[in-house]
């Protein structure tokens, strides 16, 4: 099929997404320059090859998006896990959690499910479409896959969302990730009736 042989990265919409310019420091710029924007393309680093990639899917109410290389020499490893099934995560399962913290290669972290839904308010319209992990995130994590073992396979069950930042340091290393379940119909629609 079409959407076999193409290359995707299913990530958090949050770490594609442009940020607002009141957001970002900038350094000073003469008088005369006018900023209404800023372009981010998204883009992977391959072999010490620089890899452009266009966004397929970008929603920001469930902080999910869909990318895709149109570089027919790129070649990469297909993911090893099948997406698996998050509502069938339970408290205490054990998860090992892929990042690239600042940039410095792929890191893994482990964790366990502390709650199958997320405590923290303003993450997306649905609390149920999260999970919270102890421990496991580092800054610079967003986008990573979750894994799970569900019925004695690994399985893709989340994307790595947020570190909780607690100034109080009421809360301790406590993550959040976001399901798959609420991912895969958007992104069917998007590959397979979109036209």
């Amino acid at each position: 099929s079409k959407v076999k042989e193409r290359i995707f990265f299913y990530t958090a919409n949050h770490i594609v997404d442009a940020p607002d310019l009141d957001e970002i420091e900038l350094p000073p710029l003469p008088p005369s320059a006018k900023l209404d924007k800023i372009n981010i393309n998204p883009y992977i680093i391959h072999k010490n090859k620089l890899v452009k990639l266009d966004i397929v899917l970008s929603n920001k109410t469930l902080d999910v998006a869909l990318l895709e290389s149109k570089d027919k020499g790129l070649v990469l490893p297909a993911f090893p896990y099948n997406i698996g099934d998050s509502d069938k995560l339970k408290i205490a399962n054990f998860l090992y959690i892929f990042g690239n913290p600042n940039m410095l290669g792929i890191d893994l972290g482990f964790g366990n499910v502390s709650k199958t839904y997320s405590p923290i308010t303003g993450l997306g319209e649905d609390k149920d479409n999260y999970f919270s992990i102890k421990y496991g995130l580092n800054s610079g994590d967003s986008g990573g896959p979750v894994i799970a073992i569900l019925d004695g396979n690994f399985e893709l069950v989340g994307i790595n969302e947020a570190k909780v930042n607690d100034e109080a340091q009421t809360i301790q290393k406590m993550c959040i990730a976001s399901k798959v379940n609420p991912h895969k119909n958007i992104i069917v629609k998007e590959l397979y009736f979109k036209k």
